[in-house]
Formats: C-alpha cells, structure tokens, sequence
C-alpha cells in the first residue's frame, strides 16, 4: 500500500487492497461464507467446549468425592466399633 498514491482516496481502497491481498479475515465483520464460518462459529465452538469439559469435569470429582466419603464413612464406624468394643471392656472390668 505504500506505493499507492492516496491523492482523495478514503478508507474503501485501502480495504479492499487489504481484502483482496489477505482475504475476508482482515475485516472486522467478515460476510457470512464458508470460507470465514470458523471466524464466526468457533468462539462457540471452544465456549461449548470448555463448558462440556468444565461439566465432566465438576460431575467426575463429585463422583470421586462421594466415593471417598463413602470409605471415609466405613473407616470412621468401623474405628468407632472398636472404640466402643474398648469401652464396654474398660466398664465390664
């Protein structure tokens, strides 16, 4: 562009050398083709998919969390079993 006289050209020339050279990305509304659909689509795309993976991912470590409570819980009565087995010795004697 630099070799370009811009004796009375506006902005329109520039852009169009610019699109023509590099295409509809340089513009910041690129028209609706399918050539530019993963300039409009794909923010979506990757929104969609970091939420899926945050999804799976909150739903897995409460499924793990579950499973650790759960022999948590065992591990816990079962000591207090034997505690309470020791006390009733402690009371008999």
């Amino acid at each position: 562009m630099a070799d370009r006289p811009s004796a009375g050209a506006g902005p329109r020339p520039g852009v169009a050398y610019l699109v023509a050279r590099y295409g509809d990305f340089v513009l910041y509304k690129p028209p609706m083709k399918p050539v530019t659909w993963l300039l409009w689509f794909g923010p979506f795309l990757l929104l969609s998919g970091g939420l899926v993976t945050w999804l799976f991912v909150l739903r897995r470590r409460a499924r793990l969390k579950i499973v650790d409570d759960d022999e948590a819980n065992a591990a816990a009565r079962a000591e207090a079993s034997v505690q309470v087995a020791r006390a009733r010795e402690l009371l008999e004697d």
